[in-house]
């Protein structure tokens, strides 16, 4: 743990620090901070908010990486990636250029139905909206030094 902490996550920090507005998380595995088997970052509770929005104050949009990637779609279909990043606490899950339209839709009603079915909760969902309808502002203040 204490190389990922000097080594790996020493660059979020600074970004976090510098004012970053939105990241996007891997689909790695760090055994460190999910050690009950391999987890994807992006999928991962203590990735995501643990160590994102707790321990670093990591306020911004956070991102998935394409979710159809390898890394997600060997073990998991895609709505129920989808899902699981949205409990990690990920504001956006990212659709590939690869990844059909149904697919897509699919991922979408399947979400819906977590929510509907209280898997996933209207708090959680909101959010994500609140950070991504602000986003647009507070990139705005950035650039022009009115944070």
């Amino acid at each position: 743990m204490d190389e990922l902490e000097t080594v790996e996550f020493a660059p979020f920090r600074w970004t976090v620090a510098a004012g970053v507005e939105a990241m996007m998380v891997a689909h790695i595995w760090y055994p460190a901070l999910d050690p009950d088997g391999p987890l994807p970052a992006s999928l991962s509770h203590n990735v995501v908010t643990g160590l994102l929005r707790e321990q670093m104050g990591f306020t911004g949009l956070i991102m998935t990486d394409a979710i159809e990637m390898d890394a997600i779609d060997t073990t998991y279909s895609i709505p129920e990636a989808s899902i699981r990043a949205i409990e990690a606490g990920v504001d956006l899950v990212a659709f590939g250029a690869h990844l059909s339209p149904d697919t897509q839709v699919e991922a979408i009603k399947a979400t819906v139905g977590a929510v509907r079915a209280g898997r996933l909760s209207e708090a959680r969902i909101d959010e994500s909206v609140r950070r991504i309808l602000n986003a647009p502002r507070r990139v705005t203040a950035c650039s022009t030094g009115n944070r």
